[in-house]
């Protein structure tokens, strides 16, 4: 069993709360309400992991890919660079807005496994980011199609050998964490962005609500949305870090490595 590999977001002050990124290979959920931030977190996300050299892909789903690059320039994120480069490639597969909607047949999602396949074969990509999960089951199947069909998204994901940030649609603040109610338990990492009423004043906070087989900081850490991005503020996870570094070595050869020097 090897030591996770992980990801640095490019979010100033996330990597801190996650200590040192998001999962490589793996299923990354960012979820939220509307207004939260989680497109500006994915457009942070896509534009670091390119510029690193990890070729990404964008998919396309609740807005347009002219939008979502219009959006990524304006917050200076040289998204239009990094298309031009060939290290981020936006792939547009949002619904036609000039007409009805028809549902026939059985849902799957094969068509966009084997489009995926395609891209990644193309463009070389090793991280995906898709915008939103909520858009892509709409409408929604029944209940036991949508776990079927998200679980082999995911799985399609990590047999490409992509890691993907996805994200979901949340109805509250607190409470359920998705609409739909399954993203949460296929992926190993969860981060919630939060956009609270507090008084006459919002507050924004992020919370890792888990991270699968990788400490992290819990409970909710303020952020903002700045013409940069979103910055969060780690407060006293600098001290936290400090009193918590104690350990003892389990006696087991590699096992004190893998746990980040031993037992707390």
């Amino acid at each position: 069993m090897s030591a996770l590999k992980k990801l640095e977001t490019g979010v100033p002050g996330l990597d801190v709360l996650t200590l040192g990124g998001i999962p490589e290979g793996r299923s990354t959920l960012i979820a939220g309400k509307s207004g939260t931030g989680k497109t500006v977190a994915g457009l942070q996300i896509a534009s670091n992991l390119a510029r690193e050299g990890v070729p990404t892909i964008i998919l396309a789903i609740e807005e347009s890919a002219e939008d979502l690059q219009d959006s990524g320039d304006t917050l200076g994120l040289g998204i239009s660079k990094l298309v031009r480069a060939g290290t981020l490639t936006f792939t547009d597969i949002t619904r036609p807005a000039d007409g009805p909607t028809l549902v026939s047949g059985e849902y799957d999602l094969f068509g966009l496994a084997h489009r995926l396949q395609a891209i990644v074969q193309q463009t070389g990509a090793r991280a995906l980011v898709l915008d939103s999960a909520t858009a892509l089951f709409s409408p929604r199947p029944p209940i036991e199609t949508l776990r079927s069909q998200f679980f082999q998204l995911v799985h399609t994901f990590r047999q490409l050998g992509l890691t993907a940030v996805i994200m979901a649609e949340a109805e509250g603040d607190y409470g359920p964490l998705t609409t739909m109610g399954v993203e949460d338990y296929v992926c190993d990492l969860t981060i919630v962005f939060r956009n609270i009423l507090d008084g006459p004043r919002r507050r924004r906070s992020v919370e890792i609500n888990k991270y699968r087989r990788s400490a992290h900081y819990k409970g909710e850490y303020p952020c903002t949305i700045t013409t940069r991005g979103i910055a969060v503020f780690p407060l006293d996870a600098k001290e936290l870090h400090e009193a918590q570094v104690e350990r003892y070595s389990s006696g087991v050869e590699g096992l004190d490595s893998m746990t980040r020097g031993g037992w707390l």
